[in-house]
């Protein structure tokens, strides 16, 4: 369900509760006292108002704010109990992925981190890539407890952002491309792609793909659950796209196979990378 400003202003109370509770796991007191703060000025205003909400809150709920959220890859995720939001956000740092190795490290740290503050490790996954997760945690474990809480709802407010902006957005959150042959003016049909992403130190193929009647692909490259931040390739067959078309880039082509480069920092808005060809020459830009 997406929403606009003008509807979310004027939901009844229980509805406004209802669908934007989710923006705190399992904390719905501070939609409750947001809703009686409306009307809105603006996306950015509404969020504003929700940090103050949880920075006000007493200690008591804000302590239980934070143990309201699951362990990475702990025993909710693995009994499939997660809500829908925190397995979504899980999954998208490919934490439903774990080596056994990586599954022990994990089960390990969440048990150090829980002993020592008496509540769960808490990060907004969709601003870190996995190994920035591992590395988080066993970097925050070091902290006081104080420091921690601070953290821990520093992070909170991270998740509910990305959250608030999948629920106001009316664009599919994913990730897609567009070819266009400008040297002709149209769409490239039958432009043969793969996706990269930067992994372990090497670069992994994730899928091979071709480009349909409009230039685009039939189906998104990522979707929300599989934008994981870190870094990115798509690499184009321009040269044989050229040839089978007739058209001489030269011998061998000019353009082969371009390579575009690119970095994904959050997860939580769709990223749209085309490309703009011909046979001497290329450019490309972030799109949304």
């Amino acid at each position: 369900m997406a929403l606009d400003l003008v509807t979310l202003n004027q939901l009844p109370f229980h509805e406004f509760v209802t669908v934007t509770a989710p923006l705190f796991e399992h904390s719905p007191w501070i939609a409750e006292r947001a809703a009686s703060l409306r009307p809105f000025a603006s996306i950015g205003e509404y969020y504003a108002h929700l940090i103050v909400i949880v920075a006000q809150a007493s200690a008591g709920e804000q302590l239980a704010l934070i143990r309201a959220h699951p362990d990475l890859a702990g025993k909710l995720a693995i009994a499939g109990e997660l809500t829908d939001h925190s397995r979504l956000e899980q999954k998208s740092a490919r934490l439903d992925q774990l080596t056994p190795e990586q599954f022990r490290v994990m089960t390990a740290l969440n048990e150090e981190y829980r002993t020592k503050f008496e509540f769960p490790f808490v990060i907004c996954v969709r601003d870190h890539a996995q190994e920035g997760i591992f590395e988080a945690f066993r970097r925050r474990v070091a902290n006081d407890r104080a420091a921690e809480m601070t953290e821990a709802l520093r992070q909170i407010g991270r998740i509910a952002w990305h959250r608030l902006q999948a629920l106001m957005s009316s664009k599919p959150i994913q990730l897609s491309t567009h070819v266009l042959d400008v040297s002709v003016g149209r769409p490239a049909a039958g432009v043969r792609l793969s996706l990269w992403r930067f992994e372990g130190g090497e670069w992994k193929r994730l899928l091979e793909t071709v480009t349909n009647a409009d230039g685009r692909t039939d189906v998104p490259l990522l979707v929300q659950s599989e934008l994981v931040p870190g870094g990115y390739e798509l690499r184009f067959q321009i040269g044989a796209y050229f040839a089978a078309r007739g058209v001489s880039g030269g011998s061998p082509p000019f353009l082969d196979e371009i390579p575009v480069r690119f970095g994904i920092s959050s997860g939580g808005e769709p990223i749209h990378v085309p490309l703009l060809v011909t046979p001497w020459g290329y450019s490309t830009y972030r799109g949304s």
